[in-house]
């Protein structure tokens, strides 16, 4: 998720004004792919681990790998939506039962995608929690390290134990999801925040570290998003500020320039395109699929 709008109405003036320019004008005609070239790269040959796979983004991740050519492992801690997915997918995804936070679950879960695939060349760190909506001086220290734990700690764990293979075979490339919410405020979110603020940094230090062993890490960073997460996230912070559902999330809208949620697909087209060698020259980059929220 992205930082919160403000509760009260910005000046009217174009630059920032919540309604300015045709409304509605950026919503997407028909579904929403994304696109960065006319033909979406190839993935065929490589294997890929996609944390979270089971649901929402992830899963949209997990399906446009899985469409190029990619044999993909998912993880999650829901076991029927896990196998809901895989058997969607079909043959070429292998679902376990993996909670990142917890060293031994990421070591299975890259154990069984080598088993049935081989060794992972490509790692897709989704998996994480929305955290407290709370202000700081509210949060107690479970709260805040638990969060951490899921988003930060986890993609370290299996950006480590993965880092060897792809050493030793001189490819590999890792997408972090981050968040339009790790490079700005985001009050009353603050775990979340420091959390995605922290991916922003292993990311750009990983990437220096591995460069020169012909891997590539890089950030995409989505805003609000269709799904049932975003509507939780609205739903607690309107809870937290007394304020009508429907009203928040219009502001939500208002804040974004194209007027609209991005969909998990738009998120998976640009991670496909960080994971293929249509972008071999890029690492150590952060790439904000939001709508320009954060504009």
């Amino acid at each position: 998720m992205s930082c919160f709008p403000a509760p009260t109405p910005q000046p009217a003036d174009c630059w920032r004004a919540p309604i300015c320019g045709p409304p509605g004008r950026g919503r997407a005609k028909g579904p929403a792919r994304g696109g960065i070239m006319a033909e979406p790269p190839s993935l065929a040959g490589e294997v890929a681990l996609v944390t979270g796979g089971n649901r929402g983004i992830g899963r949209a991740i997990a399906e446009e790998l899985a469409s190029s050519g990619a044999r993909v492992g998912i993880t999650g801690r829901d076991t029927a939506a896990l196998e809901a997915t895989s058997e969607q997918l079909g043959e070429s995804v292998v679902a376990v039962r993996a909670d990142v936070a917890h060293e031994e679950d990421v070591l299975r879960a890259l154990d069984e995608t080598h088993q049935a695939f081989g060794p992972v060349t490509c790692l897709v760190n989704n998996a994480a929690v929305s955290g407290p909506t709370a202000p700081v001086h509210e949060l107690s220290a479970d709260a805040f390290t638990s969060t951490l734990e899921a988003n930060l700690v986890g993609p370290f764990l299996t950006a480590r134990h993965a880092l060897p293979a792809m050493i030793a075979a001189g490819h590999g490339s890792i997408v972090n999801i981050g968040s339009v919410a790790g490079v700005q405020s985001y009050p009353l979110r603050a775990p979340y925040a420091a959390s995605k603020w922290g991916l922003e940094g292993l990311s750009r230090t990983l990437a220096a570290e591995v460069g020169p062993y012909g891997i590539r890490v890089n950030v995409v960073s989505p805003g609000p998003t269709e799904g049932q997460r975003s509507t939780d996230v609205i739903a607690h912070r309107a809870e937290a500020l007394g304020q009508p559902f429907d009203e928040l999330k219009e502001q939500y809208e208002a804040r974004i320039p194209l007027r609209r949620f991005v969909t998990g697909s738009e998120v998976a087209a640009t991670v496909r395109f960080l994971l293929s060698d249509a972008a071999s020259g890029i690492t150590g980059q952060s790439f904000r699929v939001s709508g320009g929220m954060e504009i």
